[in-house]
């Protein structure tokens, strides 16, 4: 999807960072349900977490595998070859998705701060405005 993008800069990439990051929140949402309701022999479908609004793709990892990408905040579950080069190494992959880790200056940060799982986030969130 990403291959031969054009060069990555400025507002698209931060769109790009933004959509990955709305994406994560909602399958955070989806596994919170999948918990909840114990259906791991059953896994819900979550969505590729690429980056480009127009993928409406699905994968389907296991608890365990979902849980290993959520450990750090710049890991996202993608299709295979639905990364993007200019910000993004691709950590591993298999037939069913790939991990990718965001590594672009700019971007990782944005990545990181709007990690729902991360303590400062959640303490941020919580503060009064």
């Amino acid at each position: 999807m990403w291959r031969n993008a054009p060069g990555l800069g400025g507002p698209r990439a931060s769109r790009e960072a933004d959509q990955q990051c709305l994406i994560r929140d909602a399958n955070e949402a989806i596994e919170r349900l999948n918990i909840k309701l114990k259906t791991d022999a059953a896994r819900l479908e979550l969505r590729c977490e690429c980056g480009d609004p127009a993928c409406l793709e699905r994968i389907i990892p296991t608890h365990a595998e979902y849980e290993a990408v959520r450990a750090y905040g710049s890991r996202f579950l993608v299709n295979v070859n639905h990364e993007n080069p200019e910000s993004a190494w691709v950590l591993s992959e298999n037939e069913r998705f790939a991990v990718i880790d965001i590594v672009a200056g700019d971007i990782r940060y944005q990545v990181l701060a709007r990690n729902p799982r991360h303590a400062w986030v959640a303490a941020r969130d919580r503060t009064p405005r």
